[in-house]
């Protein structure tokens, strides 16, 4: 007997119905929520800031700043 395999998306709902849900939230980006995005990338803050400020995880702010082509700056903290 073949083991089942199973989606990432599988496992997605899945763990929404053992939550409880009966679908998983999908929160679709807006124009206005990539623009915020941008912005705040132009202002040097890092992903979890910005997943905070969206209300969304860092891992979904690190992929759409791919997505759109855009880069998180790192700056070298200097020593006094």
């Amino acid at each position: 007997m073949e083991p089942q395999r199973f989606s990432c998306l599988d496992r997605h709902f899945r763990e929404a119905q053992v939550a409880g849900e009966r679908y998983p939230i999908i929160k679709y980006w807006t124009a206005e929520d990539e623009a915020r995005l941008r912005e705040m990338l132009r202002q040097g803050s890092r992903p979890a800031q910005i997943a905070e400020a969206l209300d969304r995880t860092p891992k979904a702010i690190r992929n759409r700043a791919n997505q759109l082509g855009l880069s998180f700056t790192r700056t070298k903290k200097t020593r006094p």
